[in-house]
């Protein structure tokens, strides 16, 4: 059971990821996007080129490759989150070469196959507060983001299951539950 919890920041995912895997006594492996910006001198809030953001989608997919194990886990981002933030800096006047949107696409469908065996997405709703080196709070760019990955989602290439959370799900309790209950229902808890 190698369970993912994809969506836009600040929609609770690191949260919900770690007390459901202290409830359940499976690992918690969270993944901090922010620290890998920091590492290469770029502010996770500061708009980025589309060539940066490209660049470093493929160090954040790397980074979390690795600790994304073969052992039961949960964990708070996905390669559709990545895939989602790059679509989301794409413009209708930006130009970068659809081989290289093609090839990180391949690689994140590829990974989410290979190292995930559900998916829950997360919607947003639940209260934005601001943190230090944390992603804007723009609650526009949340929910299309939001949009974004749920439209990637349906990737045909992506055998991992993936259920949504619904939106006026907001307590962790409620959400805990949902997640159980589709485990349940396959026998895995």
């Amino acid at each position: 059971m190698r369970i993912g919890l994809s969506g836009a920041h600040r929609t609770g995912k690191t949260t919900l990821a770690y007390e459901f895997a202290k409830k359940n006594n499976i690992e918690f492996i969270k993944t901090n996007a922010s620290q890998i910006f920091e590492k290469n001198n770029i502010s996770p809030n500061q708009k980025i080129g589309i060539v940066d953001r490209v660049v470093i989608q493929h160090r954040l997919l790397k980074e979390f490759e690795i600790c994304w194990n073969e052992n039961e886990f949960i964990t708070d981002r996905t390669p559709l989150d990545l895939l989602g933030y790059l679509y989301c800096d794409i413009m209708g006047d930006t130009y970068i070469s659809e081989s290289i949107i093609d090839f990180y696409t391949k690689k994140c469908v590829e990974i989410i196959n290979k190292k995930f065996d559900y998916i829950f997405i997360i919607q947003p709703g639940i209260p934005l507060v601001y943190e230090k080196n944390k992603a804007p709070l723009n609650s526009i760019y949340i929910n299309h983001l939001n949009l974004v990955i749920l439209g990637l989602s349906y990737l045909e290439k992506i055998n991992t299951k993936i259920f949504v959370i619904n939106e006026n799900c907001l307590r962790i309790s409620e959400r805990i539950n949902f997640i159980e209950n589709i485990l349940k229902e396959k026998d895995l808890l």
